[in-house]
């Protein structure tokens, strides 16, 4: 390998020759280590490059293509077409994997602005293409092609494996490059993108002359690098890896602890970015998040009759289309009314934004994150901000796993693929608890104390930024205090309208007025559309939305007059405050009542019934516990004979026996001879039910609860003996249906239920 890699392209003289053709398409010189990294891939050696963001990690791609090209017009006699160099087939074929629409999106057009035949392929083209009729693997197999860009879903398709049979075409593939290929790792779970792995298998099914370069800004030392190696199925001495330092002096990182959580609608940690002008990208790691970030600085921002407010925020995401997303990245580069660029992970690697002044990460899950993500600002070299938000949870979590940690600096059992993403890694944990974060990375990444000095153009004119001394990250130069957050107290005593709690509607008035208010508006909707033609197009809600009955029931007890009502009240409701007002009194009467855990149909005035509802009650047991409150509520002495000695008014009702001692809710009056069953059950009739309450007609009822081992009996036996009480006659009792669980016993069953004693079978309860 030490003998290759001074031979071939990679020879000194080789190498300036190489240089100068590559120069002759690109803008600006090609970096030294980007240019070793080509001749070795022109020799045919396996490239793994870490490079920082920003470090010219695109001219690794276009070099090489463009070198390919222009050794293509050289005669036969030069000197680089000469033995022992690699002989390249006719119309080379290069492909090249980007993790993202996105970043395929924008490196197709980098590429042809520099000449480069490029072509990219992922479910938006092909569904673009077959729209107008075309087929884009077709399209790839022409010659004219010299790049080909994928996605990992579409080099693990079987549509590129019917590309791969064409002959023509596979004798021309020289290169299989991989950009972000530390995402094969985080990203090439079995939950996310399995894709990824298969990566290393393609590779094997290429012509064995097939070079494989690949690239990124973040892989940790230790156990990433032959983890990877082990994926591709490259063996040790069969490829060049090279690291340069990652570190960005030019970027300041900051940590901070955010001081509300990540599941509501403010987020007031973020309300200085709207004091300033710099531009800003900010990274959520869900959309959800992203959103809600992007509705809440909408509304802080600026009035809303303001022109700059529709082009001064921008969401990207994934769930947006290609053509949308690529209008954002422009409209946020070129236009400067654009200052906030709200995104997720679709944006998180590969973008080259150039007037990037300030990233802000909510909840980065590793170092990667941090640097991947981070690296978008600062690409001119210019001061930038890396600012991380971290919750008090997430700092609290990297504590207790550094104190449980063990010495050699692992904690418990070793994070699979499955669970990395959602537990605290040693290497973050330890980031996060560091003295200072550039240290820290240094640490993680293995990055050398100084990289090996370039020599081109473009360094020679424009050296880079050396690191601060001392280091300004947050740890070592701390933030000044922010000041305290003015937190929205909702209910404040001192308010007029403050509402007490015993005085607010709970969930089950809620539940009950919702449904009462949805008729009134449905009566006024039928009511006026046969003489307003506009509502007969509109749904019933437009009078009164359930959002407008939320608020209702929010300041329920101050609506007492037709004024207090005006706020609430739309175009499409005018004229029935009065009728509004009258149906929230009568609300008010019931939801007395349901605080009294009263029936709501029962009327003050009615004293000769009881109306059963006909929802959310399954039993006659469970009418009268919910209306126990009526009976009397006096205790009856102890006698001997409940019925002995005592007046019909000092006899304790049914009620007041059901609700004393309802354990459950199989407690039931005993039916009539006219019964079907004894069992108890729902009602199949749904029909209100009337109980008389008589009290010249007393009637005798045994209460008893079936035994829940056992099933039903014939309904001929009889209960056991049971305490009897008298009681008020019931005019008609509903037939109950069969228990849905009744089955057919046999003889064996019959027989170990009576020898197991009849009288657990049949218990009084009183």
């Amino acid at each position: 390998m030490s003998d290759r890699l001074h031979e071939g392209f990679s020879a000194p003289g080789n190498k300036i020759l190489i240089r100068q053709l590559i120069r002759r398409s690109l803008p600006h010189d090609i970096h030294d280590y980007a240019l070793d990294g080509v001749c070795h891939a022109l020799d045919g050696i396996h490239v793994l490059d870490v490079v920082k963001t920003g470090g010219g990690k695109t001219t690794y791609i276009s070099g090489y293509v463009i070198a390919l090209q222009e050794l293509a017009k050289l005669p036969e006699t030069h000197p680089l077409k000469t033995s022992p160099l690699r002989k390249m087939p006719p119309n080379p074929l290069t492909i090249v994997v980007f993790p993202t629409k996105g970043l395929q999106v924008e490196m197709e057009q980098t590429l042809r602005a520099l000449n480069i035949s490029a072509l990219a392929i992922n479910e938006d083209t092909l569904r673009a293409a077959g729209q107008q009729n075309q087929n884009l693997w077709n399209t790839a197999a022409s010659p004219t092609i010299s790049c080909l860009l994928l996605s990992p879903e579409q080099l693990a398709s079987k549509n590129f494996s019917t590309f791969l049979t064409n002959k023509i075409v596979f004798s021309r593939i020289v290169a299989l490059k991989v950009d972000e290929i530390h995402l094969i790792l985080s990203w090439g779970g079995p939950r996310f993108r399995v894709a990824f792995r298969d990566i290393g298998t393609v590779l094997h099914r290429l012509p064995r002359h097939t070079t494989f370069t690949g690239l990124t800004a973040t892989l940790a030392a230790g156990e990433e690098v032959p983890k990877l190696m082990r994926i591709l199925g490259l063996k040790p001495g069969s490829f060049v890896f090279h690291r340069r330092s990652n570190r960005r002096p030019e970027l300041q990182f900051i940590f901070r602890t955010l001081r509300h959580g990540l599941q509501g609608w403010v987020f007031q940690d973020l309300d200085w970015v709207l004091d300033g002008k710099r531009k800003t990208i900010i990274y959520c790691p869900s959309i959800s998040l992203a959103f809600r970030i992007f509705v809440y600085l909408w509304r802080k921002s600026m009035p809303s009759d303001s022109p700059t407010r529709r082009k001064r925020f921008r969401l990207y995401c994934s769930l947006y289309s290609d053509c949308y997303n690529k209008n954002s990245r422009d409209l946020f580069i070129q236009n400067g009314d654009c200052q906030f660029l709200i995104c997720t992970d679709a944006l998180k690697v590969g973008n080259d934004f150039p007037n990037v002044d300030d990233v802000i990460t909510m909840e980065p899950e590793d170092p990667e994150d941090i640097l991947q993500k981070g690296g978008r600002a600062g690409r001119k070299g210019v001061p930038a901000r890396c600012i991380n938000y971290f919750t008090q949870n997430t700092m609290d979590k990297a504590k207790d796993y550094l104190s449980q940690a063990a010495p050699n600096g692992k904690a418990g059992a070793k994070d699979s693929d499955d669970n990395q993403r959602s537990r605290m890694t040693a290497t973050m944990a330890r980031l996060l608890r560091s003295q200072c974060i550039l240290a820290e990375l240094d640490i993680i990444f293995n990055n050398p104390t100084m990289d090996p000095p370039c020599y081109c153009e473009t360094c020679l004119q424009k050296p880079h930024p050396s690191t601060p001394s001392p280091c300004n990250c947050s740890r070592c130069l701390p933030e000044t205090p922010l000041p305290p957050l003015t937190r929205e107290t909702k209910n404040n005593r001192s308010d007029e309208n403050y509402i007490p709690p015993a005085k607010r509607v709970n969930e089950k008035q809620r539940n009950y007025g919702l449904k009462v208010l949805q008729q009134f508006r449905y009566n006024i909707w039928k009511s006026r559309k046969s003489t307003n033609l506009g509502l007969r197009y509109l749904p019933p809600a437009t009078l009164l939305p359930d959002s407008t009955i939320k608020s209702l029931f929010n300041n329920f007890a101050n609506l007492t007059t037709t004024q207090s009502l005006a706020p609430y009240i739309n175009s499409f409701l005018e004229g029935s405050e009065t009728q509004l007002l009258v149906e929230l009194q009568s609300l008010r009467r019931k939801f007395v009542r349901i605080d009294l855990d009263l029936p709501i149909e029962l009327s003050e005035e009615d004293n000769g019934s009881l109306r059963l509802p006909t929802s959310n009650v399954t039993s006659y047991a469970d009418f009268w516990e919910k209306n126990s409150s009526t009976a009397s509520t006096s205790t009856p002495r102890k006698r001997s004979n409940p019925d002995e000695g005592q007046s019909a008014s000092e006899k304790p009702s049914v009620c007041t026996v059901l609700r004393s001692n309802a354990g459950n809710g199989n407690i039931r009056p005993r039916p009539s001879k006219k019964t079907k069953t004894d069992l108890p059950g729902t009602f199949s009739d749904s029909r209100p039910k009337t109980i008389s309450t008589e009290r010249d007609a007393p009637v005798r009822l045994v209460i008893r609860i079936p035994p829940r081992s056992s099933v039903a009996s014939s309904s001929k036996s009889t209960p056991k003996v049971g305490r009897v009480v008298e009681k008020r006659k019931l005019e008609e009792t509903p037939d109950i249906p069969k228990h849905p669980k009744r089955i057919k016993l046999g003889r064996q069953t019959m027989k170990q239920q009576q020898t197991s004693g009849g009288n657990k079978e049949n218990r009084s309860i009183l």
